[in-house]
């Protein structure tokens, strides 16, 4: 289970990092990378600081290196936590966006029965750092 650590180092947020660009995916913004002619594609989902998070850009743009075609969508519709935000404190924040945390929950749980598949054991494969786990 995630701690309050989760989020006392916040990634300065950046609209520019990357080396990929933004598009618009089923309207959504979204981060992409790579060759869009790859036969192969990864979907890289945010935690709560969204898709500017200049350390997930950078993971996006180095799967890409590896022949892959890399999209991280905006699922928090341009609203990530800010824990500078005092009116607005983690547990307020994801409740104004429950759906969206289901969400991503669902999507973490299903990459991780897939990857314990694949391995044939138990063994996780993705570490996942979410306040709601």
């Amino acid at each position: 289970m995630a701690g309050p650590q989760c989020c006392e180092n916040p990634p300065a947020l950046s609209s520019s990092s990357g080396h990929g660009s933004i598009l618009e995916l089923g309207g959504l913004k979204t981060y992409v990378s790579g060759s869009s002619n790859s036969k192969h594609a990864i979907l890289l989902i945010s935690d709560v600081y969204g898709y500017e998070a200049p350390n997930l850009r950078k993971l996006a743009d180095k799967v890409a290196a590896g022949g892959y075609y890399v999209v991280v969508p905006d699922f928090l519709y341009g609203d990530p936590y800010n824990p500078e935000n005092k009116e607005k404190p983690i547990q307020v924040w994801i409740q104004s966006h429950g759906t969206v945390c289901l969400l991503i929950d669902f999507f973490l749980y299903i990459a991780i029965d897939f990857a314990s598949r694949i391995r044939g054991d138990n063994t996780i494969i993705i570490r996942v750092f979410h306040p709601l786990t």
